[in-house]
């Protein structure tokens, strides 16, 4: 039977019906999510004008359906449930932190004392024998009484760590990133977007997500970025590349939609999709062979997350998506990433695992050399 065919008891099984039953559902509403699960900003998301042919797909799903006078099928993509489920990513961030109280009239709608990677247990591990406790002293991190120096993190509504959108009015310079360019285990003074902020006298836009790709940041730039600032206060963005290997891709759960990270899978470090390759694999027809099933989907896996030629192309596809904001806009883009940076062997963050405060400056100035020529030649 081919792999495009099923039998009318495959059709008619009980996974199949729960399949078809979801597909035919319609879309959620606004009304559909409750409260708790979105606290982004409110607002109807358009779909932007370069991606409306997008939202119609003439493929029906059914390969014997497939002819010259298919009629088209509509995604019924909501983009409003897409940007709740972006959000609520952040939200379950902060759920897990403690809330610093805001001063009256901050620009900002959190603010943490401590953040994952750079959390307080994290901190405690760090400190638990001497030569931990000599080397956090020596890094400026933990003083002579055993206090740790004050790190706070103000996040706008957004989730980003920089000023509410909502009532930012000057321009800036905006950083599109991972942890390292969010600065985690690091004052905001020292991170090298702040440094490069500062030195050409702009707001310090920081769009960077913790443990993310170029992917889950190239969507919000794509879809929401444009209706939540102002894309007229942006002078310049600056892309500083994560660690390859990240995606992050839509999972509904419960009726509702949200977000995953299939780099953060369990099975991604227990050698089970390393256990054979698709080379050594025969196609799968058979629908109950789940060991063969299994093994074919490992092969996939390891090929989806792990081959280099995967990587580059996400990383292409959303440094391109990026670009054509930057150039429907008229937005000059800057792109650097993480070479031998280090400004000394021992300069880290106060987590020990990102880069310290004089690597940052290192970072800096390479990046405000690199806009000295693109702003020179935007004026």
């Amino acid at each position: 039977m081919s792999r495009y065919h099923k039998s009318s008891s495959e059709r008619n099984s009980p996974k199949n019906k729960s399949i078809k039953k979801f597909a035919d559902a319609e879309p959620q509403t606004f009304d559909d999510i409750p409260p708790a699960t979105y606290r982004a900003p409110a607002g109807i998301y358009p779909t932007p004008e370069h991606l409306k042919d997008a939202l119609v797909n003439v493929n029906t799903g059914d390969y014997s359906k497939i002819n010259k006078n298919s009629e088209p099928v509509y995604y019924n993509t909501d983009l409003t449930i897409i940007r709740k489920a972006w959000h609520n990513i952040f939200d379950k961030v902060g759920d897990n932190l403690e809330h610093i109280p805001l001063e009256p009239g901050s620009d900002y709608n959190k603010k943490f004392k401590w953040y994952p990677s750079d959390s307080e247990d994290t901190f405690k591990n760090n400190i638990k024998d001497d030569t931990g406790k000599k080397l956090m002293r020596k890094l400026g991190w933990l003083d002579d009484n055993n206090i740790p120096k004050d790190i706070f993190y103000n996040i706008n509504e957004c989730g980003f760590r920089c000023k509410n959108f909502s009532t930012v009015q000057n321009p800036g310079i905006m950083t599109l990133g991972c942890s390292f360019t969010f600065g985690v285990g690091l004052p905001i003074e020292d991170t090298f977007t702040q440094k490069v902020a500062d030195h050409f006298d702009l707001e310090n836009f920081n769009l960077s997500t913790p443990g993310r790709g170029l992917d889950f940041l190239s969507l919000y730039v794509s879809l929401f970025l444009q209706h939540e600032l102002n894309p007229e206060l942006i002078k310049a963005i600056v892309v500083y590349l994560p660690p390859p290997g990240r995606e992050t891709i839509f999972s509904y759960k419960g009726g509702f939609l949200g977000m995953a990270d299939l780099h953060n899978d369990v099975l991604n470090d227990s050698g089970w999709y390393t256990d054979s390759t698709i080379s050594d694999l025969e196609f799968v027809y058979d629908d109950k062979d789940r060991t063969k099933i299994d093994k074919y989907r490992s092969g996939l896996w390891e090929h989806l997350m792990i081959t280099k030629e995967n990587h580059f192309k996400r990383d292409m596809q959303s440094l391109n998506t990026i670009k054509l904001f930057c150039l429907e806009n008229d937005i000059p883009l800057v792109i650097a990433s993480k070479t031998s940076l280090l400004a000394t062997t021992i300069d880290f963050a106060r987590d020990l695992m990102h880069f310290g405060p004089n690597t940052n400056t290192v970072i800096s100035k390479e990046i405000i050399s690199k806009l000295n020529k693109v702003l020179h030649k935007h004026k």
